[in-house]
């Protein structure tokens, strides 16, 4: 089995008032990058469809989903996303955003 090598940087998703930019966004996140990280989700309460979409991303395309059951400042979901990141970086973003293609590496790079 190869080794791969540790990803420099942790990304951090934490949940905005609205759901309904979740698939867009976090579609265009794998789209538009393609330097390995880790990637953490952190929602407060989600309704019942969004939480199952995700928790099946999460499954699928391989990162961890936290849900505080409840709704979260953004502080405690940034706080709660940084408490399980690993790697050298820590990027943190809000779930309506749209990534381009070499936004991370420009940030690393920066």
């Amino acid at each position: 089995m190869p080794d791969h090598p540790k990803p420099r940087v942790t990304i951090v998703i934490t949940q905005r008032d609205r759901v309904s930019p979740m698939p867009e966004a976090l579609a265009s996140l794998f789209d538009n990058t393609p330097e390995a990280f880790d990637l953490i989700y952190v929602t407060g309460r989600l309704p019942r469809r969004a939480r199952t979409w995700l928790n099946e991303q999460a499954q699928k395309r391989g990162f961890r989903h936290i849900e505080a059951g409840r709704p979260l400042t953004p502080a405690e979901s940034r706080n709660a996303g940084l408490e399980h990141a690993r790697g050298e970086y820590v990027v943190f973003a809000e779930n309506d955003v749209v990534f381009k293609r070499g936004w991370l590496s420009a940030m690393v790079a920066c």
